[in-house]
């Protein structure tokens, strides 16, 4: 398309030009912290929910921490209203969750801030 060639996708990282589908490139996405979380078992994220309030299971797929890349990607889908960051966030998810025979009745997305 015109357009691609006019406005290319760009790394959100080092600002490289890349794929229309992908949000980083292949060299930057090493520095994207995934939490390599087990839904299944106990996690840090499952112990602090169960605090808030009762929760059987629970995952998060990035450490959301100031001044990293995992910050960059959902600022890109909450404040610069990138809807295809919201799609590649969910491949993400399901590409590293294994819900084996045990699926889930409720999944939902967290505010990542008290005032949201």
């Amino acid at each position: 398309m015109i357009l691609d060639i006019l406005f290319p996708n760009r790394c959100i990282h080092c600002n490289r030009i890349i794929d229309g589908n992908v949000l980083v490139c292949n060299l930057c996405i090493e520095h994207i912290h995934f939490t390599h979380f087990d839904y299944h078992k106990n996690n840090f994220i499952k112990e602090k929910c169960t605090l808030l309030f009762p929760v059987e299971n629970a995952f998060a797929l990035m450490q959301f921490e100031k001044e990293n890349l995992s910050r960059k990607i959902v600022h890109e889908l909450k404040y610069k209203s990138r809807e295809k960051v919201g799609k590649i966030i969910a491949d993400w998810t399901t590409e590293r969750l294994d819900f084996k025979n045990e699926k889930p009745d409720l999944l939902v997305s967290v505010p990542l801030h008290q005032k949201n």
